[in-house]
């Protein structure tokens, strides 16, 4: 699971990090969190593949509720959590569909039920597999490209890269249409592509990925097909 913290007051942000790593100990959920100090007006690409996002109302720049209401209006429907000392802006966080609005300081148990209700409303379709004897999953939207190296399989994501020990062959079959394979070590997903050329594509994130011939004419027409 992906959480943002958008929270200003990095003892905050501590306490509210440390509960949720609890409840992934917990839950044996793996959990990756994200800092931010402050928010801007511009939503950063990646934000839309996140879980859920807690959000302080009293940020630098532009506020918590300002900011939710800029993810609205750009049709990001990520679930929101409302932390914060100020009271005032409770009744406006029905108008962005916040899960919940809580007040500081934070009690334990409502952060357990909220990470619970997300695992069980949680409608992405995830990559499921196993490493080191633990359980892991990934939402698809999370996925960049998948590389085969040495043996290893690496789920390169948006923010942190995941490994395991399957074939590309393996992995394919459970992976949906907007996969492809473009190379006999590559698997990208065409969701994050921003341009195909002849012997490479380049990702949302500028990087580039090879493309083997036998898959160039096939590459270019799914390409075209998920642009549309």
């Amino acid at each position: 699971m992906k959480i943002v913290i958008a929270e200003k007051n990095e003892k905050d942000y501590l306490y509210l990090k440390d509960l949720i790593e609890n409840w992934g100990r917990k839950r044996k959920e793996s959990v990756h969190i994200y800092w931010y100090h402050k928010l801007y007006y511009q939503i950063p690409s990646y934000l839309s593949s996140c879980d859920l996002i807690f959000l302080e109302i009293d940020m630098k720049e532009i506020n918590g509720y300002e900011f939710s209401c800029m993810l609205r209006k750009n049709s990001i429907d990520i679930p929101l959590v409302f932390q914060t000392k100020n009271s005032s802006f409770a009744l406006e966080s029905y108008n962005v569909q916040a899960m919940n609005y809580l007040l500081k300081p934070v009690e334990e148990k409502r952060i357990e039920k909220i990470l619970d209700q997300i695992v069980l409303t949680q409608t992405k379709k995830e990559f499921v597999y196993t490493f080191k004897n633990k359980i892991r999953r990934i939402a698809y939207d999370d996925i960049l490209y998948i590389e085969t190296s040495k043996h290893c399989l690496y789920i390169q994501c948006h923010f942190h890269q995941e490994r395991c020990y399957l074939s590309l062959k393996e992995i394919e079959k459970q992976l949906d249409q907007r996969f492809f394979r473009c190379h006999r070590s590559y698997i990208i997903n065409l969701d994050y592509v921003k341009s195909v050329e002849s012997t490479k594509c380049i990702l949302q994130n500028n990087q580039e990925i090879f493309i083997s011939k036998k898959y160039q004419n096939d590459l270019k027409y799914h390409f075209l097909k998920n642009v549309k």
